[in-house]
């Protein structure tokens, strides 16, 4: 996509993972699988340029990630980011900025490819994830975060702390569900209603529409999917604002049937 009049927004697949439905939803069913997407956005922005929003799981997940990350969440599917750019005509040294939703293995595994780039000099992820990230990789206690993937000399980090405008029609908002500080997007688009990119603060639409977190034992997991789920159900009230959400995989493919949007 090159620079238009026009905002627009595409979503690039990166792949696809298994795991256990009640890792995403709240079930009783403790057998049942489902499979769920790996995606980045393109965001084609008219005054900011080309702008990506997480970076999928990495050419190297293979050597890099936990033995038990791969028991719990196996790839099945892979596809870099620099390949989805690729077909768009692009390549990292193309992209204005980078945001990072979270750090997590599956949304930052390619960021490595912004190093010694424009983009990679001022990548904005969310102050408090940044650190709990470190803190996981310092101490080994926690899970979801390699350090491979963040840790590079060649990447340089932007640090949000709450809400900010980046330009009149697209803005970060921080959530508090899933990780310490998740940046969630606000799109406007001409004509239409705005777009809510929210990644895995939900994770699918049935999560949403039935307000089930995921399985967790800590009730404070619960507590914080819940309290931030009222504000984006708001959020959408006030706006009329479509949702996009971080591992739905019906629709990853009905944007993928489609072009921009």
């Amino acid at each position: 996509m090159k620079k238009t009049d026009a905002t627009k927004v595409r979503l690039l697949y990166l792949g696809a993972m298994e795991c256990a439905k009640y890792r995403m939803i709240c079930t009783e069913n403790r057998e049942e699988k489902i499979r769920i997407p790996i995606t980045a956005l393109l965001i084609c922005h008219p005054e900011l340029g080309n702008i990506v929003y997480d970076t999928g799981v990495g050419a190297d997940w293979r050597e890099v990630l936990p033995k038990e990350t791969l028991r719990n969440f196996p790839v099945v599917d892979f596809r870099s980011l620099p390949e989805a750019l690729a077909e768009e005509g692009l390549t990292p040294g193309d992209i204005s900025l980078v945001i990072m939703s979270h750090l997590h293995f599956d949304h930052a595994g390619d960021l490595r490819c912004f190093a010694g780039t424009p983009a990679g000099e001022h990548i904005l992820v969310g102050r408090a994830e940044y650190e709990r990230a470190e803190e996981v990789v310092r101490t080994g206690v926690g899970s979801g975060y390699v350090g491979v993937h963040f840790q590079h000399p060649g990447l340089h980090f932007e640090f949000v702390e709450k809400d900010r405008v980046l330009a009149e029609n697209l803005c970060i908002f921080v959530q508090t569900s899933h990780s310490p500080a998740l940046l969630g997007l606000e799109i406007g688009r001409a004509g239409r209603p705005p777009l809510l990119c929210v990644s895995d603060a939900v994770y699918t639409r049935e999560n949403y529409e039935r307000e089930l977190p995921p399985d967790s034992p800590n009730p404070a997991n619960n507590a914080g999917f819940l309290k931030n789920l009222q504000r984006l159900k708001v959020r959408q009230r006030e706006t009329g604002a479509e949702i996009l959400f971080g591992h739905d995989w019906e629709q990853m493919e009905a944007w993928r049937k489609l072009a921009d949007r």
